[in-house]
């Protein structure tokens, strides 16, 4: 940056509004990746102009301490540290989806596609139930003497597991 331009930069005081129009009036605005020392000289000089602008000292002192933090800042390999993180961030495209394979075959007839829709029961391997298990009611289960009756009286009451009716910590 040339001298005119430093002192041009440092005569105004909107540059010192705060830290974006400091970067932008020094044309390190740009999408850069600065290394810390460098991040951290930068936001010194600035804070340092600032303080002197608000106690209304003139910044022109300050005109060689910029030229040198200019020509320390590494502009074109921080260019490159940008894009080398933009592309490590990039995210992966995502993958084409095969399309969804049809469960049935196309060359089944109409009449073969809705019987098999129509939801027959199948045990195993593929081999359809026979037996039918008949609905009991309640009052027909024959109580011998190795059925405890006291235990079938309450039905009303939610299961809990590991509670009973006896209380938390039977047997």
């Amino acid at each position: 940056m040339k001298n005119a331009n430093i002192t041009a930069v440092l005569s105004n005081e909107l540059n010192f509004k705060n830290y974006d129009y400091f970067r932008k009036s020094i044309n390190v605005f740009e999408k850069l990746k600065f290394t810390k020392p460098e991040r951290n000289s930068l936001k010194a000089f600035y804070q340092k102009a600032k303080l002197m602008a608000s106690s209304g000292q003139s910044l022109l002192g300050l005109e060689k301490e910029l030229q040198l933090l200019l020509s320390s800042l590494r502009i074109d390999t921080a260019k490159k540290r940008w894009l080398k993180l933009k592309q490590k961030n990039k995210k992966v495209g995502s993958k084409k989806k095969n399309g969804r394979k049809p469960s049935l075959k196309v060359d089944l007839s109409v009449d073969e596609i809705l019987e098999s829709r129509r939801g027959t029961s199948q045990i195993g391997l593929g081999l359809e139930s026979s037996v039918v298990i008949p609905k009991i009611n309640s009052n027909d289960v024959v109580i011998d003497k190795h059925t405890d009756s006291n235990k079938i009286v309450d039905k009303h009451i939610l299961y809990a597991a590991g509670w009973s009716l006896e209380g938390a910590f039977s047997k």
